[in-house]
Order: C-alpha cells, then structure tokens, then sequence
C-alpha cells in the first residue's frame, strides 16, 4: 500500500502519528475541558422583603365605587366645659360637639415584569423562569407598597423652606476658601431623598415610561428653594456651620452654598436626612439652585402614608402648629437619658399624647443611628437595666454574650399603669428619626374598625397583558388608600444626633 504514496504523504503520517502518541501519553486533565457543570438547582433570591407595617395592617375592599372614601368623625365633645352641676326643679345645660369631615383619594399602584419565550424554553430542568418573573414581582409590589405605607406623599406640599443661617468658626483643616458666602436649602421627600445626591442633583420631576407607550410626568420630590442666607464671611482655615429649621413632612434636604457674588447660582454640597451641615471645602457637586423653579414635593400617584397624615396641618388639632399627631424636630441634639432608663423626650412626647387625647401608641420604629443611641442610654448615667449570660454549657467554656438589644421602652402614662412599647429598626426610615406608631385602637368606644386600615376598590391583583411578540408582560395592581383614623395618638421626632 506504501507503494502508492509519496514520500511527503508517508513523512505527514508518521507527523500525526507521533502527535498522537504524545497526546495519548500525557493524558487528561481538567484543562482538558472534560468535565460536569455543577449548578446548584433553583436561582437564589438574594434580597430582603421587609414589611413589618403593611403585614400588620388590616386589609378591606370597598363595596361602593366612588373616587375617595369619606367618613365624619366627632372629635371633641364638651369643650366649653358645660357644668353638670343642677339647681332644684331645672334642667340642665347643651354640650358642645366638633364634628370634622375626613375624605381620602384612591390612587392606583402598579408594577410589571416581561419574560421571553426563549427565556422560559432555557431554563427547563433548571427553574421555572415563569414562576420566578412573578414572585419577584409580587415581592417588588410589597416593598414598595410598605415605603408608601409609611412615607408616601400624594397631597403635602413641602413650600418653601425658610432660609439657611450661617455661622463661621475655627478648623485648621477646613480647605474652604476664603470670601462670604450664601446658602439655600431645598426639603425633600422620602422618595426625593432617595433620588438626590450630591453628584447626580435634586430630581425636581421625571418622566416614567409605561409600557403602553404612554408616559407619565412624575414630581421628584424637592420643594421650592429657599430665600438666599444672610452672608457669612469666611476666612481661609474656618467652617460654616448651616442650620435651617426643620420642614414638617420633609424625610432631608439639599444645601447650595457659593459666594454671596454667584447667588442665586449657588451650588449643591449636602444632600442628607438633618436639617443642618458642616461645611469645611467649596461646593463638590454641579447642580445649581437656580435649576430649583418649584415646589415638586407631593407625587400625585400615590396616597398619603402615615407620617405624611401625621404631619398634615389639622384646625382642631391640639398639637403645636396644629399637625395632625405629634411632630418635633430635635434639630440634632441628642435624647437625654436618665439611670431609670427614661428619655426626657419620649416621656415628653408620651404625656403630651395623656394630656392632650388620653392615647398611647403601641410601637417604637426607629432608624439604625437611634437605635444605637437607645442602646448607648441604656448605659449612661449610671443605669443599670442589663443582664450578662455566661454560658453553663462545658463546651462554650463559660463563654459570656456581649452586646445589647433595646427591646422596650416603658411607657408610664398610660390608662391602666406602665405599657411597654417595643422598639425595632425599620428599613425605610432615614438617620435621626423615631416613629411612634399606634396600630391598635386605643379608644374602644371609637365606632372604627380599626386604629388604621387598607381601603381597596381593588385589593392585589394580576394581568396578563395581551402577547403581541415573543414576550410576555405581566402586572401586579392595587387600587386603594391608606384609612388613618386617629393620627393624633402618633409621634414622630426627627433630626435626632447621634449619642
């Protein structure tokens, strides 16, 4: 057979030969790409789905179509203190009663996700890729649902904040130049908060995209800037240190400060959740206030949530400043503390609450920089409420648990003696805030269902939408408001600097 090839062909064959031998006796490794691909089964939804209010609060669909819910509520009665005291043979004298109108809007809320065909077909024997588009889209409603729950601004209009004051002093490490300078403050909402930061800007509106091809003009979240600060002179090695007083409603703040020459074009440097900044450097960011027209602080789609009931301004209240519930700015000074464990400004705001509605609420939300600060008073001037375990087990090796949880806070002015009020931190609330909540009804012969409750012409719902490609869209809805009936047996501090 040799006979008949080349020499070139026979020199080719005995080339591959020995290539082959020496694949053959170097063998296999993992490099040899031979090998399994080991995916663990089902994806991992590695996120967290946290909400504690919207879990405890009660759930109602309305029978009756209408545009808003309203009800009447008696919310004073004898005021002008008609004495019952009665003479022989006469009768006694009329009480007084204040009668008050309440009426909420119902907003629609919704949310979608799409899947394509091919991305269903892909993860067979993996994970049900059509399941997965739903759960994270139900879990996505919930969340923000429990954000608007508790902060949602649909009708609060934040104004315009009242202008910034300016106070110079020393710091030798301070980089600002020197010259006078001037400042202007915007409020922000909980959601303007969340949107604003020092390089991006105050989102003043936006514009969202729905999938019908139609698009929505939606307020961002900021107020109308404030008037221009007095000017601050500045010499090269000091601060200034900005306050403004504190805006009802308002869950932070944008500072724009530049010289007094460049005003109104100051420049953004703050953007945070207390109403007042140290600044030692010039200006970092680029947006400028004059870019701040108007006020874009309610968002229309939404309801109102708790703190925004709380906070609205009510004729009859008997609050300072006529809100709702029960609103103070500490304006960053820290909770004092005492060695029985109480805090002045609780007990101040929990008596108020006796004094004024004979109420008490019945939970303590708090931001994580409050929480530590409880747990740092629990130590502080000589307190001694704590406990140390030391373990009995031979294998911990007597091993002693550090650490400390706040999980109470008694409160003594209360119907009936002492009530504790747990305390938890919640994922929505920004630094320096603390929220008494009231989800129990506290007055038995109130006539409500309820201390608070969710009114639906439609409670949680699914669409499928018409498939006109290869992908298929999907929607979870609601349609309802958030029912508050006694919004005067909550509290809410902010602007609390840490202890």
């Amino acid at each position: 057979m040799y006979g008949r090839l080349t020499a070139k062909t026979l020199e080719t064959i005995k080339s591959f030969r020995a290539t082959v031998t020496k694949a053959q006796t170097t063998g296999i490794t993992q490099a040899t790409g031979i090998v399994d691909y080991d995916l663990e089964q089902y994806a991992k939804t590695l996120y967290a789905v946290q909400t504690p209010i919207r879990q405890t609060i009660p759930r109602v669909t309305s029978n009756r179509g209408d545009t808003a819910t309203h009800w009447k509520a008696i919310i004073a009665i004898n005021s002008n203190r008609t004495n019952p005291g009665k003479s022989e043979g006469h009768r006694g004298a009329s009480i007084d009663q204040t009668e008050a109108d309440r009426v909420k809007s119902y907003k629609g809320l919704a949310l979608e996700n799409s899947i394509t065909e091919e991305a269903i077909m892909a993860a067979e024997g993996f994970d049900n890729a059509l399941a997965i588009m739903g759960d994270n889209l139900l879990r996505a409603m919930m969340i923000a649902e429990e954000e608007i729950i508790l902060t949602g601004n649909g009708s609060l209009s934040l104004g315009t904040p009242t202008a910034p004051t300016g106070v110079a002093g020393t710091n030798a490490a301070a980089t600002l130049p020197s010259g006078t300078y001037k400042a202007r403050v915007v409020a922000l909402t909980y959601d303007g908060l969340q949107r604003a930061s020092v390089a991006g800007g105050v989102v003043t509106t936006f514009t969202k995209n729905n999938n019908d091809g139609t698009s929505d003009t939606v307020a961002g979240g900021s107020s109308q800037k404030s008037a221009a600060s007095a000017g601050v002179a500045v010499t090269l090695g000091q601060q200034v240190t900005w306050t403004w007083p504190a805006v009802p409603g308002a869950f932070g703040y944008a500072l724009y400060v530049d010289v007094q020459a460049n005003d109104p074009n100051e420049i953004l440097c703050y953007v945070g959740s207390f109403n007042s900044f140290v600044q030692t450097a010039a200006s970092a960011g680029t947006q400028l206030a004059s870019a701040i027209t108007a006020d874009n602080s309610a968002n229309s789609l939404v309801f109102d949530g708790l703190l925004t009931q709380l906070v609205i301004t009510d004729s009859n209240s008997k609050y300072a400043g006529q809100t709702s519930g029960y609103y103070k700015s500490l304006d960053g000074a820290t909770l004092t503390g005492h060695a029985d464990g109480s805090i002045d400004q609780f007990d101040t705001m929990l008596e108020q609450l006796y004094l004024l509605y004979k109420v008490t609420p019945d939970q303590i939300w708090v931001s994580t920089d409050v929480y530590k600060s409880l747990k740092h008073l629990a130590f502080v001037n000589g307190a001694t409420s704590f406990r140390l375990n030391i373990s009995s087990d031979p294998k911990n090796n007597g091993s002693v648990t550090l650490g400390t949880i706040v999980g109470e806070y008694l409160n003594g002015f209360a119907i009936g003696g002492g009530k504790p009020l747990p305390v938890a931190v919640h994922p929505n609330l920004p630094a320096g805030n603390a929220f008494f909540d009231c989800a129990t009804n506290p007055l038995p012969l109130a006539n409500i269902p309820g201390a608070r409750r969710m009114k639906m012409r439609r409670d949680f719902y699914q669409r499928l939408w018409p498939q006109t490609t290869d992908t298929r869209y999907t929607s979870v809805q609601e349609d309802g408001l958030l029912e508050l009936y006694i919004p005067f047996a909550m509290a809410w501090l902010q602007n609390i600097g840490a202890s």
